[in-house]
């Protein structure tokens, strides 16, 4: 599924060589690589399922990830998708597009979204000014003046967003948090989670590692990080209509033009 020339080989993608993967050692969390799209009128037919977590960088990374889902508890169960064996996760290189394939690349994919953004939030904050509705999606984006390096998002309590929500710096959500449409930590590329409660996040989630702690553009793309602990009833789940939703109501802003002379 592709939108805002984005696209997501996998419910869960961590895009950079040698991620940092930390799983949530409670159940039920759950990856799952499955369509969630119930198809109809408003959604698209189901698609193929997808890897739970996609990771580039060949069989070191994905033995890496592998390797944390399988120590002690095992969470392999947790993970499915994609007909791959349970724990689900692949290499999904060939799977993006090479606009997903270096920091320069992603950051102007960042710059279009934010450049039709209904909202841009300056971090660190705590809040976003709306969460968006079923049928009113919203994309915030929040930055920071220093390129997302303190771009940072800490969200808690019993919230439900629906949209695009792109994080440049550390998204840090705990309690009862989910989304419905597209996660995309992309600049810092840290997501550091605690708990879940029962909600969920249903779409895609994409991280990134574009920029250094100082902001400065890394020249090929950094460990993306996603470290969660708890995990309650949480989970993420690959959704082709809550991908589609979330730019339902996107509209295009004129951002210059040229009079060309008759």
């Amino acid at each position: 599924m592709a939108t805002f020339n984005l696209s997501f080989p996998s419910a869960l993608t961590l895009d950079g060589k040698k991620p940092n993967y930390q799983k949530p050692t409670s159940v039920p969390f759950v990856v799952n690589g499955a369509d969630q799209s119930p198809g109809g009128a408003s959604c698209p037919p189901p698609q193929a399922s997808l890897p739970a977590l996609g990771v580039v960088g060949g069989n070191s990374s994905v033995n890496s990830v592998v390797s944390d889902i399988q120590a002690s508890p095992n969470r392999s169960a947790e993970y499915t998708g994609g007909g791959l064996s349970t724990p689900s996760v692949g290499d999904v290189t060939g799977g993006l597009p090479s606009s997903e394939s270096t920091p320069s690349q992603l950051e102007a994919l960042v710059q279009q979204v934010e450049s039709t953004a209904d909202y841009v939030v300056q971090g660190p904050a705590t809040s976003l000014p709306n969460y968006g509705t079923p049928t009113n999606p919203v994309t915030v984006v929040v930055d920071s003046a220093n390129n997302g390096a303190t771009g940072n998002l800490t969200l808690s309590g019993n919230v439900t967003g629906y949209g695009t929500l792109v994080v440049r710096g550390t998204y840090s959500p705990s309690g009862t948090v989910g989304w419905n449409g597209m996660i995309l930590v992309i600049g810092q590329g840290i997501v550091m989670g605690t708990g879940g409660g029962n909600n969920s996040y249903n779409g895609a989630f994409f991280v990134a590692n574009t920029r250094d702690s100082s902001g400065n553009l890394l020249s090929t793309l950094g460990e993306p990080t996603f470290n969660w602990s708890g995990g309650g009833g949480n989970g993420i789940f690959y959704n082709s209509c809550s991908i589609n939703n979330a730019t339902s109501n996107q509209t295009y802003r004129v951002l210059s033009f040229h009079e060309v002379p008759q």
